[in-house]
């Protein structure tokens, strides 16, 4: 199963948030890449321990 049907699969109905610490966000933009994309396949970062 890829990432983004185990995703649709685990989703809840009810509300939830994404704490996003970054100056350069605005409320309505994307928090990221498409789940499964070419976008993310592609990401220089793959793992976000490495981001940390």
């Amino acid at each position: 199963m890829n990432v983004k049907d185990e995703n649709e699969q685990t989703s809840s109905p009810q509300h939830s948030y994404c704490f996003r610490a970054d100056d350069n966000y605005k409320i309505g933009d994307s928090l990221g890449f498409e789940l499964d994309s070419e976008q993310a396949r592609s990401a220089e970062i793959q793992n976000p321990l490495e981001d940390v």
